[in-house]
């Protein structure tokens, strides 16, 4: 229905359409102010309104289109296309039977009416869009009975950008590029070119078409709507929980109108949980030297697809441990392959998902692959391997090829075979081909002057080229010295460090000669030494010389177990010429044998009771055992003698002179073999008793020992003299019982011998 409203003379009229069924104000018509509407007519089938009105100018006459289009959804699309808008107005023609078209940036396209006051139509690429500064009008067109009639407005159009540019995107928790899979997130995406629409929208997809066999692969993941423009650098999208991990690089497109979603996509990746990890490095490339620095190797943990989690991994309290080894060879406490001088450096914590070992040193690392296994000790899985190429370094010294079989000849010139050869190595004894043309060698000759005989020294030079694989060699290297003279072979290759290699001597006989030192001739090997070709002479046990270069030997009085031979040096405990002497902190014992020396509490103490005991036994043995303590009782021992087995006197007579006879060398003298075996066998069992805490604490040495001797024979006179004295005069002051037993004794004496010439007579025979 059509209500027209005059107003006044200067606002006109106005004219409003409205819905019957509803009495709903759907519109109105412009261009009738100030003017007088004076006659209207309807035509319902043709949808034409015929108007007159009067102004002060005249009266004008007009048709309108009783159709149009009220407002467009979404009101801004991508100038690319693409995109459905739902069109919504009045007067649409429902039969199908009637064309209708669409004028959308001036672009025809056919529309879809769904009902009289809304249609659908689709928009298509514009060469030329008009961008967010103005809008695209747009109009229908309908055909057949309105004759291509189309609506007209002013203000119902499109914002037609281009497809806006995006940069990154961050979670309003501050992950840049990444998010969790288990918590719904906000994201935030910055770019350039966004507007407002009401029909803006997010989408995550993988950055390269999949393919699509796996449902789990597909290009679009999950599709954001209802994005909130912030301004045009900014926008606000929402990412569900539940998503699945990014099984490979995905990022965030932005769509202006939900159906066209720009080329440009923002990296962000959905994360799974901590399941492995993955290791990069500032370099790759490493010098070797004495000690080599590694660049800085990072180790992320990842989810199962390698997806970095960083500071979903903030918390975590998972340590990362480098090795050369792998993960279970390692921890099953295996040596590393390399030398790590520190390696506390191998192992770091988490921190915001990353481990990062810097500095890690290398000790002399060899050229080639240098391959670390990091890993997590309380879960193997989780590891990671990064390859470093280890590459030679400078030229810092010069290496020589020594064979077993080189021998500086003596007795003759000998060429040195097989020739020597060198190389440069670096300081972690890495080849280094060579950079100089030539390597020079000086080495020492020695031979006799044919006049004097004496020992001439003389130098000799080669150089050598460089061969093709970098290395030097000296074909024709002759060599000759006296013994002991040096032999060397010195090494120049330009600015490197000179490398001097001294080349063993011929040697002479083993076990029978020895070489003369500064001569060209070998000698007898001695008796008392071991010769092993060279001048080095080795002692025999029990043999004892000055010093190591002396060629005279002596025998040891202590045997092996003073001498061992060898270099000559006295046992342990022993000292001296001949070994014969004992050393600090040793004293003599029995058998002439140096004994370590107890506590000085313990020696004192044995000393003292040494002598106590020696006192009482001499005492008590000598003393109280004379026969003839005092004057009276001479007499009474001549008596006494009668009563005696003359026995034990032969006993003693015999003891002494078997002692006696022990001392002579009889070995050395020519008496009959059966009494030298004799005394030899009775030398086989002695006793050796441990007095070595006499040498410790009273004789330091031999000549000690000697004057304690003397001092120990005139202490003993010295104690036992007046001792003797005391007991002869109270045994003197109790001899009242020697009358008696002198009278018992005389009637004894009668019986034998009548007289006292028979008396005497007996006396001299006892």
């Amino acid at each position: 229905a059509l209500f027209a409203f005059h107003q006044s003379l200067f606002a006109g009229s106005a004219v409003y359409i409205v819905e019957l069924s509803t009495v709903a104000l759907i519109g109105s018509l412009d261009g009738v102010g100030s003017a007088i509407v004076s006659a209207a007519s309807l035509d319902s089938e043709l949808r034409l309104l015929f108007v007159a009105y009067d102004s002060s100018l005249g009266t004008t006459y007009r048709v309108i289109n009783l159709f149009g289009i009220q407002s467009v959804t979404p009101n801004t699309v991508d100038s690319a296309g693409g995109a459905v808008i739902t069109l919504r107005g009045i007067g649409f023609p429902v039969n199908s039977a009637l064309p209708v078209w669409c004028n959308v940036s001036n672009t025809i396209s056919p529309a879809v009416v769904a009902n009289l006051t809304t249609m659908y139509c689709a928009t298509a690429l514009v060469a030329n869009a008009s961008g967010v500064c103005a809008k695209d009008l747009m109009s229908i067109i309908i055909g057949g009975l309105f004759s291509g009639r189309s609506s007209t407005s002013g203000s119902v159009g499109l914002f037609r950008p281009v497809s806006a540019l995006c940069t990154s995107v961050v979670t309003v928790d501050g992950l840049d590029g990444y998010g969790p899979y288990d918590a719904a997130t906000t994201l935030v995406m910055y770019g350039y070119g966004f507007v407002a629409s009401n029909a803006a929208a997010c989408r995550l997809q993988y950055v390269a078409n999949t393919s699509t066999a796996d449902g789990a692969a597909q290009t679009v993941v999950y599709t954001m709507s209802r994005a909130v423009i912030l301004n045009s650098t900014t926008v606000q999208c929402l990412q569900p929980a539940g998503l699945p991990p990014s099984r490979a690089p995905t990022g965030i497109a932005y769509s202006h109108d939900g159906a066209h979603f720009g080329a440009s996509v923002a990296p962000y990746v959905v994360v799974g949980p901590t399941a492995a990890a993955v290791g990069e490095t500032n370099g790759t490339v490493v010098v070797a030297d004495t000690i080599s620095v590694l660049p800085a190797i990072r180790i992320y943990t990842t989810d199962a697809f390698g997806n970095r989690r960083l500071l979903l991994d903030a918390n975590s309290t998972l340590t990362i441990r480098c090795s050369s080894l792998p993960p279970a060879v390692q921890v099953a406490g295996n040596a590393e392959l390399v030398d790590f001088p520190n390696p506390a450096q191998l192992e770091n914590y988490l921190v915001g998902g990353v481990a990062t070992a810097s500095g890690v040193h290398v000790g002399a690392p060899s050229v080639g692959l240098l391959t670390l296994y990091c890993f997590a000790p309380l879960d193997l899985a989780i590891n990671a391997t990064v390859t470093l190429t280890i590459v030679a370094g400078e030229p810092a010294a010069i290496f020589l090829v020594v064979h077993a079989s080189w021998r500086a000849s003596v007795t003759s010139a000998a060429r040195l075979d097989p020739a020597p050869q060198i190389w440069l190595v670096d300081r972690a004894n890495n080849f280094v081909s060579g950079s100089a043309e030539s390597a020079r060698i000086d080495y020492t000759a020695s031979y006799p002057d044919p006049l004097t005989g004496a020992v001439v020294q003389a130098s000799e030079t080669q150089d050598a080229a460089m061969s093709a694989d970098g290395t030097y060699t000296f074909a024709t290297v002759v060599m000759r010295t006296a013994f002991d003279a040096p032999a060397t072979m010195k090494f120049t290759v330009a600015s490197v460090p000179q490398f001097s290699y001294a080349v063993a001597q011929e040697l002479c006989v083993p076990g029978s000669e020895y070489a003369v030192t500064g001569s060209f001739q070998c000698a007898r090997c001695p008796d008392e030494a071991v010769c092993d070709g060279t001048s080095t002479l080795t002692v025999r046990g029990g043999f004892w010389r000055a010093h190591r270069d002396s060629q005279s030997f002596y025998d040891c009085p202590a045997g092996t177990d003073a001498c061992p031979g060898g270099t000559g040096v006295c046992n342990e405990g022993y000292a001296g010429v001949r070994c014969g002497a004992c050393a600090d902190g040793f004293g003599r014992s029995g058998g002439g044998v140096c004994s370590e020396c107890p506590r000085p509490v313990v020696s004192w103490v044995a000393i003292v009771f040494f002598f106590i005991a020696f006192f009482v036994v001499v005492f008590v043995l000598s003393i109280l055992t004379m026969p003839a303590t005092c004057y009276k009782e001479v007499e009474l021992f001549i008596l006494r003698r009668v009563e005696k087995n003359p026995l034990t006197i032969v006993v003693k007579l015999i003891i002494s002179h078997g002692q006696m006879i022990s001392m002579l060398p009889l070995r050395t003298l020519p008496v009959p073999s059966w009494l030298n075996s004799f005394v030899a066998a009775s030398s086989v069992t002695k006793l050796k008793p441990n007095f070595s805490f006499f040498g410790c604490e009273l004789a330091e040495d031999d000549i000690a020992a000697l004057h304690l001797i003397l001092a120990m024979t005139l202490v003993s006179c010295a104690v036992f003299v007046p001792i003797s004295f005391v007991a002869a005069t109270l045994l003197t002051r109790r001899g009242k019982h020697v009358g008696k037993e002198q009278s018992a004794l005389h009637i004894f004496g009668c019986e034998l011998a009548e007289d006292d010439i028979a008396a005497l007579h007996l006396v001299l025979a006892m």
